[in-house]
């Protein structure tokens, strides 16, 4: 990742007033920042002991803070992806002139996440828009912090405790992760271009935590996440289920009907819910309890997947009635590959009307 740019203050404007000796200096004025950001001082005063420098001054002030577009700020603390839009808020600041403590809020009405994916067959940015985000926050050097954070995105509301340590090295932390409702083919489609994506509305607790600029290489985390009903819309996921449809031949072999005709690439895969409990180590998921569930049928699933690279190594075991197959799916991005490791085909008719109804 590029270094990111240094987060500068210009058109800086201050006017110092004091009523009388041994009072506190009033302070007024404005600064701005990157993007059109502005901080206007509404009211602040600072007091300097006799015989101390200036830095050790006791600083008290309402700020302000209001702008056309955050993404040269966010910029200087996170490179990627780009985030833009208003932003509106009022921070109170203490502490002394060489070490100043803030807290307060801001909210953002709008907020629009850019990126070029590389996974994309176009090469033009995707974005993402997230409605009233709002922040309250507290800044200690050299920590950011942010309780409870909320915003609205594709259709949902995720909530979060952030917590951003500045130095020696930048680390983001999201504690107590509340995702609820959120469509996910908006996101893993229309923004991520996944080849593995599923659609429908997705519910998640955890926590999360990363380095920067490095990002997704150095993702740890753990929670629990269910999916309601949906799709399986991902080409690699859909082309693999397909290949692993050519076992359906045998089961025509055996009800003597011929093979049968397999859906195409494109053809939509039915869920009812999808659950798991995960942990992710060095930006590897690992998941020991996946369960896909869909009339008539079962998968359960156990493996890990690469958040940052998209590969796939997990062992499922698919059962229909008292049919089972075992399965190992593994590969990355245009190359994952399904393999039946084990076959107990008893009812081998109702399997086949299942994949069927599934499969419309």
């Amino acid at each position: 990742e590029p270094a990111p740019a240094p987060l500068t203050l210009d058109a800086i404007d201050l006017t110092l007033t004091q009523g009388a000796i041994g009072e506190p200096l009033k302070v007024t004025g404005s600064a701005q920042g990157p993007g059109g950001i502005k901080l206007t001082i509404a009211e602040g005063t600072m007091s300097v002991a006799p015989g101390r420098p200036p830095t050790e001054g006791q600083v008290k002030a309402t700020v302000d803070v209001e702008g056309r577009d955050v993404r040269e700020a966010v910029a200087s603390l996170v490179p990627a992806p780009a985030v833009s839009g208003p932003i509106k808020g009022r921070l109170q600041i203490s502490g002394t002139a060489a070490r100043l403590t803030a807290t307060g809020a801001v909210a953002f009405e709008r907020l629009t996440v850019s990126q070029s994916q590389p996974r994309c067959p176009d090469p033009k940015p995707r974005s993402l828009v997230l409605d009233d985000v709002r922040m309250p926050l507290s800044y200690a050097p050299p920590q950011l912090d942010s309780q409870a954070v909320q915003g609205k995105v594709a259709k949902g509301t995720v909530a979060f405790h952030l917590v951003m340590a500045l130095a020696p090295s930048r680390t983001v932390t999201l504690r107590d992760i509340q995702v609820k409702g959120v469509q996910l083919e908006p996101i893993l489609v229309d923004y991520l271009c996944q080849r593995d994506a599923v659609s429908g509305p997705l519910d998640l607790t955890g926590e999360l935590a990363l380095r920067l600029p490095e990002g997704l290489p150095t993702l740890d985390g753990s929670g629990r996440l269910a999916i309601g009903a949906g799709r399986v819309v991902g080409p690699d996921l859909l082309n693999a289920v397909s290949r692993a449809l050519a076992l359906t031949d045998v089961v025509s072999g055996i009800t003597g009907q011929g093979p049968r005709a397999r859906p195409g690439a494109g053809s939509p895969l039915n869920f009812d819910s999808i659950t798991a409990t995960y942990r992710i180590v060095n930006g590897v998921l690992r998941t020991d309890d996946l369960v896909y569930t869909a009339r008539d049928v079962r998968v359960t699933g156990a493996g890990t997947y690469g958040v940052a690279d998209g590969r796939i190594a997990m062992d499922v075991t698919v059962i229909q009635g008292t049919n089972r197959v075992k399965a190992r799916l593994a590969g990355g991005p245009g190359s994952l590959s399904i393999v039946p490791t084990d076959l107990r085909l008893k009812e081998p008719k109702d399997l086949r009307k299942t994949l069927d109804r599934l499969l419309r």
